[in-house]
């Protein structure tokens, strides 16, 4: 019984890992340079997931449902009106006018 139970848990845990998708990118301003402390949101349907970008221009959105669209916004400003979260890991920098 009990081995049942653990490998339904670990069935469950790698599941949800599989269909997971994780988006980063770097946040650049129009002369090209990194942006710091600004917060990029993906925005998929009725939920949103957002980072900080660090000293870098660098964020990393994780736990996205796989496969679905996205729009993302930089500190309250739509940048992307369409981007798919993919499967897995996938970048997309963000170039702001």
């Amino acid at each position: 019984m009990i081995k049942r139970i653990f490998f339904l848990l670990i069935f469950l845990f790698t599941s949800t890992a599989i269909h997971a998708a994780n988006i980063s990118g770097f946040v650049r301003n129009s002369n090209n340079q990194p942006v710091s402390g600004v917060t990029v949101q993906y925005k998929c349907g009725s939920t949103t997931h957002e980072a900080k970008t660090n000293n870098f221009g660098r964020y990393r959105v994780r736990g996205l449902k796989d496969v679905v669209w996205c729009s993302v916004n930089v500190n309250g400003t739509e940048v992307i009106k369409q981007v798919n979260s993919g499967s897995g890991s996938k970048e997309v920098d963000i170039n702001m006018k």
